[in-house]
C-alpha cells in the first residue's frame, strides 16, 4: 500500500462503517512519530472533521498488511469519536465499541503495531561529556552539553564558581 492509497482506504472504511456519509477526514504525515504508527482525533471546530496522523518513518518500515491495519485502526477511532462522546466509549479508546468497529472491517482489534522500530532509535543513551573547570572535571549529558554549547543554560562549579564552557570539553564517554 502506497501513501496515495490511504485516502481511498479511509473513504472505503467510512462507507463500510457508516454507509453513505459526509464525514471529512484530514490525513497528515508526521516525520517525528517514531514510536506510534498513527493517531486520530475528531475536531468540532472550525467545522466537524476527523484528523488521522500517520508516522512517515514507521510507514516506510511497515509491510502492506501493517499499513492497511494502521489506516483502518485510526479510521475506526475517527468513527468512534464521530458516533460517541468520550464517556460512551466503554473501555476507553480501544474498548468494546472500537473493537466492534474493527471487527466490522474484518481487522483484528489490536491496540499496538508490530513494526520493528529499532532502526528509528536515535537516542544516545549513556553518552556523557567531560567539561573541566578551574578545580576539577564535570560530567554532563548530551542535552546539558548542547544547552551549554548554544548558550541556553549556564552551569557553574560549586567549588570554584567558574562557569563551565563548551570550549573546555575534553572527551566524550560512553557509559554502559
Amino acid at each position: 500500500m502506497e501513501k496515495h492509497e490511504v485516502r481511498p482506504l479511509v473513504q472505503a472504511t467510512l462507507e463500510k462503517l457508516l454507509g453513505p456519509n459526509n464525514v471529512v477526514v484530514e490525513i497528515q504525515w508526521k516525520s517525528r512519530f517514531t514510536a506510534r504508527a498513527g493517531d486520530a482525533t475528531y475536531k468540532l471546530r472550525p467545522c466537524p472533521h476527523g484528523v488521522i496522523r500517520l508516522s512517515l518513518p514507521i510507514w516506510e518500515l511497515a509491510d502492506d498488511s501493517e499499513r492497511y491495519q494502521t489506516v483502518v485502526h485510526e479510521t475506526c477511532h475517527v468513527v468512534q469519536m464521530y458516533l460517541h462522546k468520550p464517556g460512551e466509549w466503554s473501555g476507553g479508546p480501544h474498548g468494546y465499541k472500537w473493537q466492534q468497529l474493527m471487527r466490522k472491517c474484518g481487522v483484528k482489534p489490536e491496540r499496538c503495531h508490530k513494526v520493528n522500530t529499532a532502526p528509528l532509535k536515535r537516542r544516545r543513551q549513556g553518552e556523557k561529556f567531560v567539561i573541566k573547570c578551574g578545580c576539577r572535571e564535570h560530567t554532563l549529558g548530551v542535552i546539558q552539553t548542547q544547552w551549554v554549547k548554544e548558550g541556553k543554560k549556564r552551569y557553574r562549579c560549586r567549588l570554584c564558581g567558574q562557569e563551565l564552557k563548551y570550549e573546555n570539553i575534553s572527551q566524550k564517554l560512553l557509559v554502559g
